[in-house]
């Protein structure tokens, strides 16, 4: 069982006098900090609610950031059957370093009345889970983890975790500082004074498509992986005009398109990708059986024929489920004269890397197929595109901010 967030008044967030939204775990502000510093403090020695924490090992996100996260698991028996409110403080404290602190808010559903007349609460063996995750940049942080629920029990928990590149990221540079820290949330793209004065004018055709070919639902991780990816992309290529459409080959149609990508409409793409449901296909869509073949064509056709000024055509998504063979089926399109086609392919797993559909097609118009299974790769394969185009200097590489 997982837990529903909640953005209720919990105890602590009334001690805060915080709104929560949709978004997570929280950075406080340093007053905040302190009143909530406070409240962890207070905290027993002892443990009086009964769970566990499992720490996840810091790790290169696709937007070059590293993700620092925990999960929670607590015995449902504790809760008794009744509603409950979690709140999770996480505080980083080093020295000669203000503290930063954390904040989360998560509710348990209280058992039906019929199921809790037949099984007695205190004796379910099941747990509820819930995770929490910052991001931050290199260096090593001393974490300490309070979670209380809403009859005032805690838990404590306190771990180190050490953020470094591995072998292969050490030509990449996070987007963030050494010891920076921040809440976990999707970056947003946005032009620099750079970006306005380029010579490049880039689409990029997202496959708005889950990483697993069986899942019939785009989960927050594929959201992750697509939007984190299109950010390193943006940030490597400076480019005056972006456009992007994204698409979904199983409903065959745009979910997205937008001429010139900016903040705002970054934050109206990850709406769009959160809002799409793929268990639904109308049965227009299932007579048409080569529509997926019909809108790929039909992108490209459309970049070459009414888009002069593009200086490529960058695919971006996850290894597709359809592998059928494909043709240049775009007449206005020319290889060689018309803009370069890029595919940027991402594969979950090693061993299984045999071409999919817009594979095919990329390489049937000469293009130039990026397989990737991490941000290191996605990073060097970035650098082989700004080789292509002429983008220098020849790296890959992000300054911090």
């Amino acid at each position: 069982m997982r837990l529903r967030r909640s953005w209720a008044a919990s105890r602590l967030a009334g001690v805060l006098g915080l709104a929560l939204t949709a978004g997570g775990q929280v950075l406080l502000s340093p007053q905040d900090t302190e009143k909530a510093g406070r409240v962890m403090d207070s905290a027993p020695p002892k443990d009086t609610l009964d769970c566990e924490v499992t720490p996840i090992r810091p790790f290169l996100d696709f937007a070059f950031r590293f993700e620092i996260g925990y999960v929670v698991r607590c015995p449902l028996k504790v809760f008794r059957g009744e509603a409950a409110r979690l709140s999770a403080l996480l505080r980083v404290r080093r020295e000669g370093v203000p503290a930063a602190l954390f904040f989360g808010a998560y509710e348990i559903p209280a058992m039906p009345p019929g199921l809790k007349d037949r099984l007695d609460p205190r004796r379910m063996s099941s747990q509820v889970e819930f995770s929490g995750a910052i991001v931050a940049g290199e260096g090593e942080y001393p974490l300490e983890l309070v979670v209380m629920d809403s009859n005032q029990r805690f838990f404590r928990h306190t771990w180190t975790a050490k953020a470094a590149l591995a072998r292969n990221e050490r030509h990449l540079q996070p987007v963030l500082k050494p010891g920076a820290l921040a809440g976990m949330r999707h970056p947003f793209w946005e032009a620099d004074e750079k970006s306005a004065t380029s010579p490049y004018r880039i689409t990029v055709l997202l496959d708005a498509a889950p990483i697993n070919p069986l899942s019939m639902k785009l989960r927050a991780w594929d959201r992750a992986f697509l939007l984190n990816s299109l950010y390193s992309l943006l940030r490597h290529i400076p480019a005056a005009r972006v456009r992007v459409v994204a698409f979904n080959l199983d409903q065959q149609r745009e979910v997205f398109r937008q001429e010139g990508l900016d903040r705002f409409t970054f934050l109206k793409l990850a709406q769009a990708l959160s809002n799409l449901e793929l268990g639904t296909i109308s049965t227009g869509t299932l007579l048409r059986q080569q529509g997926w073949a019909e809108l790929l064509a039909g992108l490209i056709q459309a970049e070459a024929a009414g888009k002069p000024d593009t200086s490529a055509i960058i695919f971006l998504g996850p290894h597709a489920r359809l592998n059928k063979k494909m043709a240049c089926d775009a007449p206005a399109y020319q290889p060689g004269k018309s803009p370069p086609i890029y595919y940027f392919e991402y594969f979950a797993r090693q061993g299984a890397e045999f071409p999919d559909s817009i594979e095919h097609l990329t390489n049937a118009c000469k293009g130039r197929v990026f397989k990737l299974h991490s941000p290191g790769e996605l990073g060097r394969n970035i650098a082989k595109m700004r080789t292509d185009l002429g983008i220098l200097p020849r790296v890959a590489l992000v300054a911090p901010q």
